[in-house]
C-alpha cells in the first residue's frame, strides 16, 4: 500500500499534531478509507499507509469527506443563540449536500430545543431580569449589571430626547425593531440610535448569559442525550460528566469550547464552509490549496482565512511583531482547524474515582497532567499557578492502526506506583518505568500557559524519550515526602514555605527530570545532592517545618530510609565514598545506652536508644541538641562536629573512640581532602544526601553477607539489634605489615606524618585491649591551625601509650592542620590503622628506599 509522508502534520505545535492526529481518524473512519490503515511518526512528520496515494486522500477531502459533528449549543457564539454569528449554521442548515448529512440532523435538533431560551425579548423584559439578579448579588458582581443597566437607560433617554417618542414605546422594542426604525439622516439621531443598540445588545449579552449558566448543565445532558453518537466525543472533550450530572471543563478546550472569544465549534463550523459550498457540497475555489498546504506544507501564495486560532498554534495568533510591520491580525488555514478539531475528540475527558471509594470522581484526560515548571529554557514556578495543564503527546515509530492508537488514548491516564500522575514530574517517571508501556517511542511536551498578555498558548516544552530507566525506580522512597512537599510548597499553600525550601525544592524537580531523560551515575548523584540540600533548607526552617495541622501532621517531617541502592547506583568519586563513612557513622555509649549517629549532628533530630532503630523524628528539648553544622567553610563544620563528638565520649567516659561506620574512608581520599582536591560543595550537598539512608539496613546486610561468607559451625544471627561494631574478628584478623614482601603496602597512598600521629590518637580499642585515651586538646590545636603544638601533645600521648613514634613534632601550615584535624573525623579500617603505626614508627629512609 502507498505510504504518505504528511510533512504538515508535525509534532510541534500542537495545532499541527492534533492535526495529523484528524487526518488519521478521518482517513481510518471513512468509507472510502481503510479500517486497516497505519500512522507513524518519522522525522518529524506523520506517515499513513493506506489505500490512498497523494492524489486519491486530496480526492477523498476534497470530494468525498463528510464532516465531523462538533458543536457546543451551551456556549454563547456557538451560533445557536440571538446575537451569535449564525452564517455557518444557517448555510449547513439549508444544505442540500449529503456531506452535511449528519451534522445537519444535529444543527436541526438543536434548534429545536425551547432550553436556548427565548429570542426577541422586549428592552422591558431583559432589564427587569438584570435587576432582580442585581439585588441579589453585591460587589463587583452586582456593580457591573449594575452599570449596564445604568448605561442603557442612559441612551435610551439621548434616544427620546432626540426622536421625541415615549419611553414605553420603546422599551417594548427588542433589537431587531430598534435596528429597523428610521430616524433619518440626522447624525445627532444616528449616533443616539447607535448608541442606544450598543447599550442594547450588552444587556442582551448579560441576559442570555445568565439563561444559560442557570441552565448549561442541562443543555450539556440533553445533547448527550439527543445527538449523534458521533457528536458524543466532542461533549467528551470540552465538558464531560463527573457525579450526578457536574459538568468539567478539561483545559484543552478551554472553558468548555471557549479561549477568550473565540468559540472553537462556530469557527469550526465556518471552516467547513469555506472549503465546502453548503449548497453544492462542492469544494469551494481555494480548497484544493490551502489542502495541499495543511497536509504536504506546499508553499503557495494564496490568501489564509483572517480568523483566530486560539491556543493552539501560537505563532499564528497574531499581535505584535509577528508580522511585517508593528503588528499583524491572526490567521488560519481552514483545513487546520478543521482537522485541529477532529483530533481534539481524542483527548475526550472521562470520570474517574478509586475502586471502592466513596470520594467523588474527578476528571482524568488522556496525557493531561498539572503543570511543573521546570525543565524547560523559560521554566518558573510562578506560571503553575496559571497554567491549564500539561499534555504529553505520545509519539511512536512503529506503524499503528487507529484501533490500537484509539485504545492507547483511552487508557492514557499514566499511572506512577500505582497511583495516579499528578505532574510534569511524575509523568516524566511514568514515562520510563512501568507507567507508561504501549510502544511508544517520545512525547512531545506541552503546557498551556499564560503568555502576551493573557493569552493562553500552548507551549513547547521539548521532547521526553521514554525508554526503560532503572534507576528512576530508586525515587519510591521518597515519592510520599516529595507529594507533601509539593503540596506545602505551592504558592497559595498556607503557611507559605520558606524561599529556601521552594527553591531548593525546584532543583530536585529539575534534576528528576534530568534524570528520567539521560540514565547515569551522575545524574542520580546530582538528585541525591538536590535532596540533600533540601532537607538542609528544611532544617534550617525549623519552625515551618515542624508545625503541625490540625490532624497533628507536620509540613514536612525528615526524608529518611533510602535504601543501599542509591549508595550503589550513583557516581563512583572521591566525594561519594568519603560522605558515605561519615554518613553512617555512629558511637554506641555503652551496652544498652545511647547511639549518637552523625545525621544528628546536621539536624534537630530526637536521641535515640542504642538498641533502637534510629528514626529521624524533629525534637525540640534543647538537651537532644547536638546540631553542629553550619553554613560556610566544611571543614570549620567538620570540625565543629568533632569537637561535639569528642565531648559526648568524654562524658560517657567511653574508653578510646568509640566511632565507626560500615563505609570506611581510604587514605587516598584522606589525602585529596586534606589537599584540597575534592569538591567541598558537592561533598557537604552528599554528606546530607547519603544520611538519608538506612545506615542500619545496611550495616545489617552487610553484616549477613559477611557471616554467610564465612565458613561456621554455628548459624548467623539474624537479629536486628545494633552489634558492637567494628566485629572483632575484623580487628583480628588484620596481619603485621612487612613493606618488604607487601606490594599492596608498598604503593598505599598514606597521608601526611602529621595525620598518621593525630589519627592514633583517636581509633578504636586495640585487639590485645590496649586504648589510647581521649585528648581532646590534640584536636583543638589542630582546629585552631597549629600544627607544631597538636604534634607534640600527640607524640606524648602515644609516647604514654606505650608507643613511640620516630617523628615528635611537625610543623604545618594553618590550613593543612585544619583539614588534618578536620580529617580526623572520617572513619577508616583496623587495617589503616595499623599502616599508619607501622609507617610512623619506622624509619623514613627505610619506606623511601
Amino acid at each position: 500500500m502507498p505510504v504518505l509522508t504528511l510533512t504538515g502534520c508535525a509534532p510541534v505545535p500542537l495545532a499541527h499534531y492534533l492535526k495529523a492526529l484528524g487526518v488519521f481518524r478521518l482517513v481510518s473512519d471513512s468509507a472510502d478509507g481503510d479500517a486497516f490503515a497505519t500512522a507513524s511518526w518519522k522525522n518529524d512528520s506523520l506517515q499513513i499507509t493506506s489505500r490512498f496515494d497523494r492524489e486519491d486522500l486530496l480526492r477523498f477531502f476534497l470530494n468525498n469527506y463528510q464532516p465531523t459533528p462538533i458543536v457546543a449549543p451551551w456556549n454563547g457564539g456557538s451560533g445557536f443563540y440571538e446575537g451569535d454569528e449564525q452564517s455557518a449554521v444557517e448555510s449547513i442548515q439549508n444544505s442540500t449536500s449529503p456531506r452535511f448529512g449528519e451534522l445537519k440532523r444535529d444543527i436541526a435538533t438543536i434548534l429545536q430545543w425551547s432550553q436556548l431560551g427565548p429570542t426577541k425579548q422586549a428592552f422591558s423584559i431583559m432589564v427587569a431580569r438584570l435587576k432582580e439578579v442585581e439585588a441579589k448579588l453585591d460587589g463587583k458582581a452586582a456593580k457591573d449589571i449594575g452599570d449596564l443597566v445604568s448605561d442603557f437607560y442612559h441612551s435610551l433617554a439621548d434616544f427620546i430626547s432626540e426622536v421625541g417618542i415615549t419611553e414605553d414605546l420603546v422599551l417594548a422594542w427588542h433589537i431587531e425593531q430598534a435596528e429597523g426604525f428610521d430616524v433619518g439622516s440626522n447624525q445627532t439621531t444616528k449616533k443616539a440610535k447607535s448608541n442606544l443598540i450598543k447599550a442594547a445588545k450588552k444587556v442582551r449579552t448579560k441576559f442570555k448569559q445568565l439563561h444559560r449558566a442557570s441552565g448549561k448543565e442541562e443543555i450539556i445532558l440533553l445533547a448527550r442525550s439527543s445527538l449523534s453518537d458521533v457528536a458524543l466525543s466532542g461533549i467528551d472533550a470540552m465538558v464531560p460528566l463527573l457525579n450526578e450530572g457536574q459538568v468539567a471543563y478539561p483545559p484543552l478546550f478551554g472553558s468548555g469550547g471557549t479561549d477568550g472569544r473565540l468559540e472553537f465549534t462556530n469557527k469550526y463550523l465556518q471552516c467547513l464552509c469555506e472549503v465546502i459550498d453548503p449548497k453544492t457540497g462542492l469544494p469551494t475555489v481555494d480548497a484544493a490549496t490551502w489542502l495541499e498546504t495543511s497536509l504536504f506544507q506546499e508553499t503557495t501564495s494564496g490568501p489564509l482565512s483572517e480568523a483566530p486560532i486560539g491556543q493552539f498554534f501560537p505563532g499564528a495568533a497574531g499581535g505584535a511583531n509577528s508580522k511585517s510591520g508593528f503588528g499583524g491580525g491572526s490567521t488560519v488555514n481552514p483545513w487546520d482547524f478543521i482537522f485541529m478539531m477532529d483530533g481534539g475528540m481524542m483527548f475526550a475527558g472521562s470520570a474517574a474515582k478509586r475502586f471502592e471509594s466513596d470520594g467523588d470522581a474527578f476528571l482524568v484526560c488522556p496525557f493531561c497532567v498539572g503543570h511543573n515548571g521546570i525543565g524547560f529554557g523559560s521554566s518558573s514556578r510562578s506560571d503553575e499557578a496559571k497554567a491549564g495543564c500539561e499534555i504529553w503527546a505520545p509519539l511512536w515509530e512503529r506503524p499503528a492502526t487507529f484501533g490500537e492508537l484509539k485504545a492507547v488514548f483511552s487508557e492514557g491516564r499514566a499511572q506512577l506506583r500505582g497511583g495516579r500522575v499528578q505532574n510534569g514530574v511524575d509523568f516524566a517517571q511514568a514515562a520510563v518505568t512501568l507507567g507508561v508501556d504501549r510502544g511508544i517511542s517520545e512525547f512531545q511536551r506541552y503546557a498551556i500557559l499564560e503568555r502576551n498578555g493573557q493569552s493562553n498558548f500552548a507551549t513547547p516544552l521539548g521532547r521526553f524519550a521514554a525508554r526503560r530507566n532503572a534507576r528512576v525506580d530508586l525515587l519510591a522512597d521518597v515519592q510520599k515526602w516529595m507529594s507533601r512537599l509539593r503540596i506545602k510548597t505551592d504558592s497559595q499553600s498556607k503557611p507559605k514555605a520558606p524561599n529556601g525550601v521552594r527553591s531548593a525544592f525546584n532543583v530536585v524537580e529539575r534534576r528528576i527530570m534530568e534524570l528520567c531523560q539521560k540514565d547515569s551515575p551522575d545524574h542520580l548523584q546530582s538528585l541525591l545532592a538536590a535532596l540533600g540540600s533540601t532537607e538542609r533548607a528544611v532544617a534550617r526552617s525549623f519552625n515551618w517545618a515542624s508545625e503541625k495541622d490540625k490532624f497533628q501532621r507536620e509540613n514536612i517531617s525528615p526524608l529518611r530510609g533510602l535504601r543501599q541502592d542509591w549508595l550503589e547506583k550513583i557516581g563512583d568519586s572521591a566525594e561519594t565514598r568519603l560522605a558515605a563513612s561519615l554518613a553512617g557513622a555512629r558511637v554506641s555509649f555503652g551496652k544498652g545506652r545511647e547511639t549518637l549517629w552523625f545525621r544528628q549532628h546536621l539536624e534537630p533530630l530526637k536521641r535515640s536508644e542504642k538498641r533502637g532503630w534510629f528514626n529521624p523524628m524533629w525534637s525540640e528539648l534543647s538537651s537532644e541538641n547536638d546540631v553542629t553544622w553550619h553554613e560556610g567553610d566544611l571543614a570549620d563544620s567538620l570540625n565543629a562536629i568533632l569537637t561535639r563528638r569528642i565531648q559526648r565520649v568524654e562524658n560517657a567516659g567511653a574508653e578510646g573512640w568509640p566511632d565507626w561506620s560500615p563505609r570506611y574512608a581510604s587514605l587516598a581520599d584522606i589525602t585529596a581532602f586534606i589537599e584540597q582536591r575534592t569538591d567541598d560543595l558537592l561533598l557537604a550537598d552528599l554528606i546530607w544526601g547519603l544520611c538519608l539512608l538506612d545506615w542500619q539496613s545496611i550495616a545489617q546486610r552487610e553484616r549477613m553477607a559477611r557471616l554467610a561468607a564465612e565458613t561456621v559451625e554455628q548459624p548467623a544471627n539474624t537479629s536486628l539489634e545494633l552489634e558492637e561494631e567494628p566485629p572483632r574478628q575484623e580487628i583480628d584478623q588484620v596481619p603485621d605489615f612487612d613493606w618488604r614482601s607487601d606490594e599492596e603496602v608498598r604503593h598505599q597512598v598514606v597521608p601526611s606524618s602529621f595525620y598518621a600521629l593525630l589519627k592514633l590518637c583517636f581509633r578504636r580499642k586495640d585487639r590485645d585491649g590496649k586504648v589510647v585515651p581521649i585528648v581532646s586538646a590534640i584536636h583543638q590545636r589542630a582546629r585552631m591551625g597549629d600544627g607544631l603544638a597538636a604534634s607534640r601533645l600527640a607524640a606524648r600521648r602515644l609516647l604514654a601509650s606505650g608507643e613511640v613514634p620516630l617523628v615528635r613534632e611537625l610543623s604545618v601550615s594553618t590550613k593543612i592542620a585544619r583539614r588534618t584535624a578536620a580529617a580526623l573525623l572520617f572513619p577508616i579500617s583496623p587495617r589503616d590503622i595499623k599502616l599508619l603505626k607501622f609507617t610512623i614508627q619506622h624509619q623514613t629512609e627505610e619506606l623511601t628506599a
